[in-house]
């Protein structure tokens, strides 16, 4: 798998344990609502209306825990991906590029463009490293911009996060409104990053894109 399908799985598995458990508190909420109205019309007691809504905050208790634990779960995988995907691996390299890549100075124009085709079209990020080394021991300012992407993507999953954990505690509906269009602008906010970083050769030091 690669690590944008990762995020997006990511996402995925987040946004729908967020909206299963809005539905299970929704109908908690609903039938605290009920209970209350059966007090009012003396259709229960206080006691069984104290009985009641105890069973009625478990349920909403407990989805909220079964979401946090669901997001957790996913953010472990997503992890443990994005550890495999970033890590550099000798077997991802030949051997003859190994020693085209030790013996060949190249240009900051030629590594940028054999660092785009690795990225695209491979997802060979330990090859990209290597072409990064090999102009970096010249002087050339090209340097890898995996962690700017991570970070675009990491910063998507934790909005998300903290947007469902809030639309689980609001009873007003507004978060729920608009949680389709916060699922939306995530995955859109990993595909721009995605598009960059494939598109990109990479950065400065000063972490600026390098153009060409």
């Amino acid at each position: 798998m690669s690590y944008r399908d990762s995020v997006k799985k990511t996402i995925t598995t987040i946004s729908t344990a967020a909206a299963q458990a809005q539905t299970k508190i929704d109908e908690a909420r609903r039938f605290k609502e009920g209970n209350r109205q059966n007090l009012r019309d003396r259709i229960v007691g206080e006691e069984g209306y104290k009985q009641n809504n105890a069973a009625y905050d478990k349920q909403i208790s407990d989805a909220k825990a079964a979401f946090k634990a669901t997001a957790q779960k996913a953010m472990d995988e997503y992890t443990k991906q994005r550890s495999a995907s970033f890590a550099p691996r000798p077997r991802d390299v030949s051997l003859e590029t190994m020693q085209f890549l030790s013996l060949i100075d190249l240009t900051q124009a030629e590594a940028a463009q054999l660092v785009r085709e690795a990225k695209q079209k491979d997802g060979n990020y330990t090859l990209a490293r290597m072409i990064y080394a090999n102009v970096n021991r010249q002087g050339i300012d090209l340097h890898d911009d995996a962690a700017s992407y991570i970070g675009r993507c990491e910063d998507a999953l934790s909005s998300l996060t903290d947007t469902c954990n809030s639309m689980l505690d609001d009873e007003s509906g507004a978060y729920a409104k608009s949680f389709g269009q916060v699922v939306a602008s995530a995955v859109q906010d990993v595909s721009e990053a995605s598009d960059a970083y494939m598109g990109s050769a990479g950065v400065t030091s000063g972490g600026l894109p390098v153009e060409g």
